[in-house]
């Protein structure tokens, strides 16, 4: 007889899909959509911010310094946002319930919540940083956008796995 115990793995087919048995820390971190969907913000804001930058001096030059703001940063984001549902789509979420357009206009709802604070965030952080640490008003909108990114990351990321793809995140 051998006395040898039998080992049994317990687990369910959901953590045998979401992890196999011997991923590295790297794989099971990438298995993250959260952390995809950082990924795919980042490339998504390096553009927003490319946008924002090539415009924002030009309009300054042109128009009141909040209304440039506004213009450059609203056009940066709506890049930003169709960079973001095109990749977004391929690499965090699986197809949500609605077709595609559908689905397209609800992503286009949550960015335009988003964008609304992103803009609130931005214009009201970068006049404070002109005004109290004198900033360049490029510095300012730029350093105001930076911290507007940050939150409304986590609004774009659980609104839309909530709203638009509840249960179709990828493992």
């Amino acid at each position: 007889m051998d006395s040898t115990p039998e080992i049994v793995s317990i687990s369910t087919p959901a953590q045998t899909e979401l992890t196999p048995p011997f991923a590295t820390p790297i794989q099971r971190i990438a298995q993250l959509s959260v952390i995809r969907f950082g990924f795919v913000s980042t490339v998504s804001t390096v553009i927003d911010f490319l946008v924002l930058y090539l415009l924002l001096k030009p309009l300054q030059a042109m128009l009141q310094a909040w209304l440039a703001t506004f213009l450059a940063v609203g056009a940066g984001y709506l890049v930003g946002t169709v960079v973001n549902f095109v990749l977004a789509r391929r690499l965090v979420f699986r197809p949500s319930r609605f077709e595609a357009h559908v689905e397209f206009i609800l992503v286009a709802v949550v960015a335009a919540i988003g964008f609304a604070l992103t803009e609130m965030i931005t214009i009201a952080l970068s006049t404070r940083l002109c005004s109290h640490l004198f900033l360049a008003k490029t510095t300012a909108v730029l350093v105001a956008k930076i911290a507007a990114v940050v939150i409304v990351f986590f609004w774009n990321f659980f609104a839309r796995r909530q709203l638009i793809y509840k249960g179709s995140a990828t493992p």
